[in-house]
């Protein structure tokens, strides 16, 4: 889940004149994309509700993974919850945010959604990360950057990633345009991209050690504020599979695609 679509005015927003919106395909994290913050004193933001999540990572014979959960947004002075990241501020205010954080994240495989051979691999979970990230608003966007490494001990991984994204309002809709750089190390990939010597003897696939990776991503969230309680909220993006990932045996497409679509209630 992107955190801009619940952060109202991390920046200088374009105006309707000046604004030009390119529309792209695309998530990561959910995640992945997402980064506004607030001034350090914005009110306490309590809001509540659910989303349908569905990610293609590009698997070959496996159709994709739709799932429902729970959307909380809680924000105070100094901790947040946005969707599937929790975190704490340590600096905070108009011009920059840094700040630590969690989340439950990975490019999970479920075999028994597969078909033949691929049936016979091992399941890859999805993983708590936990890291740091950081935020700079110039003018009118927004770069961040952020590192996380899996605790859940499934990877081992770490993954990092720097995104430039900007705000622009129009009467109920807001969009989220962005646009950035993924890079996963060498465990990360390994363990949900490639084939172990175990998978190969079992399946007869070929085994695969893929390297790290850089993946660009584009991401285009928005919300309709359909009353001043309910929020609708999107967030279709794409990443492109580059050689280490697209060559494993695993994989049969360029593009690792997916949206987020939900709505919440805010209660304070």
């Amino acid at each position: 889940m992107t955190n801009l679509i619940h952060n109202r005015r991390p920046y200088k927003s374009l105006t309707a004149r000046t604004a030009v919106i390119v529309a792209g395909m695309l998530s990561v994290t959910a995640a992945h994309a997402g980064t506004a913050t607030q001034p350090s004193n914005r009110p306490t933001n309590l809001q509540l509700g659910a989303s349908v999540v569905y990610s293609d990572k590009g698997y070959r014979n496996y159709d994709g993974n739709t799932n429902v959960y729970p959307a909380i947004f809680y924000e105070n002075h100094r901790f947040y919850v946005r969707g599937n990241q929790l975190g704490v501020n340590l600096i905070q205010d108009r011009q920059q945010n840094l700040a630590l954080n969690a989340q439950y994240t990975g490019d999970s495989y479920d075999a028994s959604e597969a078909s033949g051979a691929f049936k016979g691999l091992d399941d890859r979970d999805a993983s708590v990360m936990v890291g740091a990230s950081y935020q700079r608003n110039i003018q009118y966007v927004a770069v961040r950057g952020q590192v996380v490494t899996d605790v859940s001990g499934n990877s081992d991984g770490t993954t990092a990633r720097l995104s430039v994204g900007t705000r622009l309002p129009r009467n109920d809709w807001t969009l989220y345009p962005s646009a950035g750089l993924q890079w996963q190390d060498k465990k990360y990939n390994d363990y949900y991209y490639g084939i172990t010597a175990a998978e190969a003897a079992r399946t007869g696939i070929a085994q695969y050690s893929p390297s790290s990776s850089v993946h660009p991503f584009i991401s285009v969230a928005a919300n309709y504020q359909l009353n001043p309680k309910v929020m609708l909220f999107v967030n279709p993006s794409i990443a492109y599979n580059v050689d280490d990932i697209h060559d494993s045996p695993k994989i049969d497409s360029r593009l690792a695609w997916g949206t987020t679509l939900g709505a919440t209630y805010k209660l304070r």
